[in-house]
């Protein structure tokens, strides 16, 4: 049986995800570091939506355990990089010296990586709901959680360490 409402989420992400994608790669661009580092955010974005359909799509109609497994991990390793590259981005508008920090952030955010593919993962598909539990569920939010607090950190501290309070204007959505 084929339930449509566990669908409409991960596709509006998916068509938001490639109405962006759109717009962004077929616009001619800036080539600066700002700009690859949004166009890995926009990729990634768009990846992710497709993955978590993929997911919905193959749990509620195929129920193959091993390919809703991998692509949990996958997805898991999307989300959590997206966060990274988010990071990466505020730390290029408001840090001079970003390479040093970024450099080593990414040898940590490859670790992450690493743990999410080797650590436990229990996939939950019943009555309708299609949902992760273990390890992998619970370090991925911890380390998105890291990666919200450090992006709340940079933007606090360049804040607080300019005089007059004149926030980048790149930092306000």
């Amino acid at each position: 049986i084929f339930i449509m409402h566990n669908l409409y989420l991960p596709i509006s992400g998916f068509l938001i995800s490639f109405l962006v994608s759109m717009i962004f790669f077929t616009k001619q661009r800036v080539k600066n570091s700002e700009t690859k580092i949004y166009k890995y955010l926009v990729f990634i974005s768009l990846l992710e939506s497709l993955i978590a359909s993929l997911i919905v799509l193959i749990s509620i109609n195929y129920d193959n355990y091993s390919l809703s497994y991998v692509l949990n991990k996958i997805d898991y390793i999307l989300i959590i990089s997206w966060l990274f590259m988010l990071y990466a981005y505020i730390l290029y508008i408001s840090i001079s010296n970003f390479k040093k920090i970024v450099i080593g952030s990414s040898i940590v955010h490859l670790l992450f990586m690493i743990i999410v593919v080797f650590s436990d993962l229990t996939l939950i598909n019943e009555n309708g709901v299609i949902n992760t539990a273990g390890f992998t569920a619970v370090f991925g939010l911890i380390v998105c959680v890291l990666y919200l607090i450090l992006i709340i950190f940079v933007i606090t501290t360049v804040y607080v360490k300019n005089k007059e309070h004149n926030l980048n204007k790149k930092h306000i959505p």
